[in-house]
């Protein structure tokens, strides 16, 4: 009957109202501990400070895997050479996803990002760096004279669609 279709769909709203309820109770408690070791990681040095990040990249992995049940899978091997991956990330989850994957990349943040108090320090001393980004222009991506963001090849991560090589 009709009815019954309905309260189906009323109980599955139900459930996924409630999964995503105790993800964010538990991710966001989760996370006060990495946190407040945020900054006392970046004083110890970077070593500290990524394994803290990836802790937490781990962390959140774990609990939306779980809670969730959503799961990356990457098809294909990463190149071998220095690759630019722009993650145009729709949510926070595509982005830790691809930092995980990559392991241990240079990021590049908008300006903006750099100048939030306590988090744009501990980001900098993690080695993000920051550009002007136009989304138009991929190539400002690439800052003169820091060997760690020359590319020869750009990807967009997750949509696997190849742009055009870069002479820089």
């Amino acid at each position: 009957s009709a009815s019954a279709g309905g309260a189906v769909h009323g109980i599955e709203q139900l459930i996924a109202w409630a999964r995503t309820w105790l993800f964010n109770l538990i991710f966001y408690v989760g996370s006060v501990p990495y946190v407040l070791a945020t900054p006392i990681s970046a004083v110890i040095g970077r070593r500290a400070l990524v394994d803290n990040i990836h802790g937490w990249m781990i962390f959140h992995r774990w609990a939306i895997g779980l809670i969730l049940n959503v799961h990356s899978r990457f098809e294909g091997d990463l190149p071998g050479a220095p690759v630019l991956y722009a993650a145009k990330h729709h949510s926070m989850y595509e982005t830790l996803e691809l930092m995980i994957a990559l392991r241990d990349p240079v990021v590049v943040i908008k300006q903006e990002l750099s100048q939030i108090p306590v988090w744009g320090w501990a980001v900098q001393r993690y080695g993000a760096d920051y550009a002007t980004i136009h989304r138009a222009d991929l190539q400002a991506l690439l800052p003169t004279g820091q060997p760690a963001f020359r590319a020869t090849q750009i990807y967009e991560a997750l949509y696997g669609r190849r742009v055009t090589s870069l002479e820089i």
